[in-house]
């Protein structure tokens, strides 16, 4: 009913947006056109009534009164908002359909809706004298909106002057040129050459709303590019974007350089260029990265720029230490933590939010230059500064905190033998361990938790922690980790979070480094899987599969390090959850491809062969084994 309800509702309003004559009447019904449309699900309708919205409402865009077209673009902006165009509205937008994937859901469907093409000639004479500069075989959209944003040249009989669309119109065009950039490859990828110059009208305009507009369209296109190249790797589409890139740059980078132009567009414009991707930055000859590098290292260092901008190059430069080249330039990545570490104690939260996230940055590059057995490290006295600012950070605002813990949780896994010695170094590790250890009991978003909890896998990987954390009385830390772990995977209502903190657990590599809290784990463990099978929150059902392989994985890494007496614990704890655990076990292993499920097959086969070839086992051992072994089988 509600569905007849809203298609009717459409044909409704499709009707009088058809034949109204009175303006305003023909406004409010585009508006309220719009107003549905940003509220239907689509998928679950026809889609002929999307096809039919587009072909009633396209007439509009060419409207004499402007602010009908106005009307007319927002309502096609909504539509294309959506995350995809099902081949069927295609050839409305002016797509050929060969370009669109044929939708699962909608490939047997037939239009019973006539649809009305544009009249070619109708488009020819709009763009008569551009004939040189457009396909006519370009969408009928997308040719319309370079036509509102171009700035054209009118004959006044001996003067000539520039003549541009109403600054409303040049907003709303830019909005939809936004909105295309979703459907990069259908709208904008054969079109490159003529957005460079609507672009660069838009950012050089008069209007500041203008500028703001053009500047967040260029960094809409620049990210979908980047998206689109990983996906679309090849030599031809990376000539493209770079010369897109080539041209661009410096109009760019100049607008951000005059003294007046507004923090808003600079800002937008400083977006734009961290959006340019690994792909096409290496891509580019060394000169001209060497200058974007330059410019914004000096950009960051005007302290007569606008501390937001600053923020906001510093970010841009802390994208690109994670670039591969780049991230091998130590003196590079040093300079960029030495650039946000500037900002430290700065008191708006914007500026904040965006130096911790940098400063995650960094330490991501960190940590992958280890994991290549990098033999370079950052120096130490910038790795303490970090670590401590990191610290101070995870006493923030959420929004703060989420990046922090992530960042600590890096840093701290760079630690080497060197850096335990000291007493003072050793009270700075343990306060960054309880600020990782609040971070999963305190109470806060649950991506704090969740960071923490993957900040904490990061930290357990690093043997260094356990071997000074017996040594040294000073920086004991397991009980309260362990407790707080343990209540997360048991007590808490996200199974993301809970997901994160089981992986954390995974990556202790030796029995010794569990202590005391081994048999305590394994009781939380065998509760939570319980649990997980007595789902309450519908709205975790996504992610219970996987929370639950998680858990089947943790179990398989208890179990191989397991000694002979562990075994019996375990089997202990384990007597009054065997049906639990040996059923969800099963249903994992029916959902994992072969080679994903080889780590709990390997587990049945480590205790069998635990069992053969311990001569002296006691009867108590061997039923424990066999208890286990039960609990945990091979097959389905």
């Amino acid at each position: 009913m509600l569905g007849l309800s809203i298609i009717t509702t459409y044909k409704s309003l499709i009707e009088i947006v058809h034949s109204e004559q009175c303006l305003h009447v023909l406004k409010s019904a585009l508006k309220c056109l719009a107003a549905l449309a940003e509220v239907t699900p689509f998928a679950k309708l026809e889609c002929e009534v999307v096809s039919h919205i587009i072909n009633t409402v396209k007439n509009l865009v060419y409207h004499n009164d402007y602010t009908i077209q106005i009307s007319a673009l927002t309502v096609l902006e909504v539509l294309l908002m959506g995350l995809e165009i099902p081949s069927e509205n295609a050839e409305a937008f002016g797509i050929s359909k060969e370009c669109i994937p044929i939708s699962s859901t909608n490939k047997n469907f037939i239009n019973i809706w006539s649809t009305k093409k544009v009249n070619k000639d109708f488009l020819f004479d709009r763009a008569k004298n551009r004939s040189d500069k457009y396909d006519f075989e370009a969408s009928w959209l997308i040719l319309k909106i370079i036509s509102n944003l171009e700035i054209n040249l009118i004959q006044d009989n001996t003067i000539c002057r520039k003549m541009k669309a109403p600054c409303a119109l040049r907003i709303k065009s830019l909005q939809i040129l936004t909105a295309m950039a979703i459907h990069f490859e259908f709208f904008l990828k054969d079109n490159l050459e003529k957005l460079t110059f609507v672009l660069k009208d838009s950012i050089h305009d008069g209007q500041l709303e203008v500028r703001l507009c053009g500047s967040k369209c260029i960094d809409a296109c620049v990210y979908q590019i980047s998206l689109f190249l990983q996906k679309n790797y090849n030599n031809d589409n990376i000539c493209s974007f770079k010369c897109f890139w080539i041209r661009m740059l410096p109009i760019i980078t100049h607008q951000m350089s005059r003294e007046k132009e507004s923090t808003a567009v600079k800002i937008a414009l400083c977006d734009a260029i961290s959006n340019i991707g690994a792909i096409i930055f290496e891509s580019l000859p060394e000169p001209i990265r060497i200058n974007i590098l330059s410019f914004l290292s000096g950009l960051s260092c005007d302290s007569l720029e606008d501390v937001l901008v600053r923020a906001t190059v510093v970010r841009a430069l802390s994208v690109f230490v994670t670039f591969p080249t780049m991230r091998m330039n130590l003196v590079f990545i040093e300079n960029t933590a030495e650039l946000i570490l500037r900002f430290a104690g700065e008191g708006n939260m914007i500026v904040r939010i965006k130096v911790i996230w940098s400063m995650g940055n960094v330490s991501d590059a960190l940590l992958e230059n280890i994991s290549d057995n990098t033999t370079e490290r950052i120096s130490d006295e910038i790795l303490w500064r970090l670590i401590q600012y990191s610290t101070e950070a995870c006493n923030d605002c959420d929004k703060v905190r989420c990046n922090a813990v992530r960042t600590l949780g890096n840093l701290l896994r760079l630690l080497t033998e060197s850096h335990f010695h000291r007493i003072s170094d050793r009270t700075v590790i343990k306060s960054a361990i309880s600020k990782l250890i609040d971070g999963i009991r305190a109470s806060g978003t649950a991506k704090v938790k969740w960071n923490s909890c993957y900040a904490v896998g990061n930290l357990l990987q690093n043997e260094k922690i356990f071997l000074y954390s017996s040594r040294y009385k000073d920086l004991t830390w397991e009980l309260s980790l362990f407790s707080a772990l343990c209540h997360v995977i048991y007590n808490h209502p996200n199974y993301k979070v809970k997901i994160n903190a089981t992986a954390a657990l995974i990556h202790i590599e030796k029995r010794a480094y569990f202590g005391e809290h081994y048999s305590n784990i394994w009781s939380a463990l065998l509760e939570a899987i319980e649990q997980s099978n007595n789902l309450i929150n519908f709205y975790e059902y996504n992610h219970r599969d996987q929370l639950q392989e998680q858990m089947c994985f943790l179990i398989c890494h208890i179990i191989k390090l397991a000694n002979l007496q562990d075994i019996i614990v375990l089997s202990r704890v384990l007597l009054n959850k065997l049906e639990v655990v040996k059923n969800t076990w099963t249903r994992v292993l029916r959902r994992l491809i072969p080679g994903s499920a080889a780590p709990l097959l390997s587990c049945s086969t480590y205790l069998n062969d635990l069992l053969i070839l311990s001569s002296e086992l006691s009867s108590e051992q061997k039923n424990a084994i066999i208890l286990v072994m039960d609990a945990i089988p091979t097959s389905y």
